[in-house]
Parts: C-alpha cells; sequence; structure tokens
C-alpha cells in the first residue's frame, strides 16, 4: 500500500471517528408538584347494637354484630382520631339524668385486643398512626354497659378525621 493510500485511510478513520462523537445537547427541566394527600374512607357510618340484655350487663360490654372497613391514605404519617360532636351521648327520655360518655364506644382496629374510646368534642382519640401509604383495616366496635346506665336510647354521632403527623 502506498503512503498515499495510508494517509487516506487514516483521514477516513479519524474523520468517521470525529463524526460519530460529534453531538448537540438540548437541556430539559422538569417540575411537578405534588400536594399534601390525606383521604380517609368508611364503609358502614351506621352502628347498631341491639337491645341490651342482662348477659351484657354482666360482661359489661355489649358487641356490635357488624364490623366496617376503613381506609386511609396520605403521602405522609398521619393518624386516624375519634371524636364526638358533643360532650355526652345524647338520650331520647328527658327524665333521664344519666350522662352516658362518648368513651363507652370503643372501636378496635386489630381485632379486638386494643380497644380505643371515642374522644368527646374537643377531645379527639388517636385510633391509629401509619407511615405514608395506602391502608385498609376492619374495625370492631363495643359499648360499655353496666347497671348504672338507665333504661333508655342513648345516641352519639362521631367523625373519622385523618391528620398529618
Amino acid at each position: 500500500m502506498t503512503r498515499r493510500a495510508v494517509n487516506f485511510a487514516l483521514a477516513l478513520v479519524l474523520g468517521a471517528a470525529a463524526s460519530a462523537s460529534a453531538q448537540a445537547q438540548v437541556p430539559a427541566d422538569v417540575t411537578v408538584v405534588i400536594p399534601e394527600v390525606l383521604a380517609i374512607d368508611v364503609a358502614t357510618t351506621t352502628i347498631s347494637f341491639g337491645t341490651v340484655d342482662q348477659a351484657d350487663l354482666d360482661a359489661l360490654e355489649i358487641l356490635a354484630a357488624a364490623t366496617s372497613t376503613l381506609t386511609h391514605r396520605a403521602n405522609r404519617p398521619h393518624a386516624v382520631q375519634l371524636e364526638a360532636t358533643g360532650a355526652a351521648m345524647e338520650n331520647t327520655d328527658p327524665v333521664n339524668t344519666t350522662v352516658k360518655p362518648t368513651t363507652d364506644l370503643m372501636l378496635s382496629v386489630d381485632g379486638g385486643t386494643t380497644w380505643v374510646g371515642v374522644g368527646p368534642l374537643g377531645t379527639p382519640a388517636s385510633l391509629l398512626t401509619s407511615p405514608r401509604g395506602r391502608y385498609t383495616a376492619t374495625v370492631s366496635y363495643k359499648l360499655l354497659v353496666d347497671y348504672d346506665d338507665a333504661p333508655d336510647t342513648y345516641a352519639m354521632t362521631f367523625n373519622y378525621t385523618i391528620i398529618a403527623n
């Protein structure tokens, strides 16, 4: 091969390498805003205990036959709280002066091992805490009863509230 052919081949190789490494860049910026998300759903919002009988009074509690499903979602650590809309359960008999505390209504999310009473208005009770994520829990309900509870119909409304920790 002649010197001229070698120089030509070398020029082709160097030229191809130079064109392969040539590039152009265009920078691109990405921005996204992820807001705080706190969401809660409760499948059943009406709890009925039926009529208390002597066995319930002797046992000092009555369990609700039905459970509910609580779904909570958050992109930060959070807690689910329980708070009644009043200071005590309401009763229907105007002669009855018995005060039945809101904390007599108790909820459990661990199959009945740990129970949490519903806090009265202004004093929420913590039902559970969780890291960020999506969670589902089965909620069980029981009502504390005893022979000091006067005959009457008792009722109350309470709220499930999810808060950021």
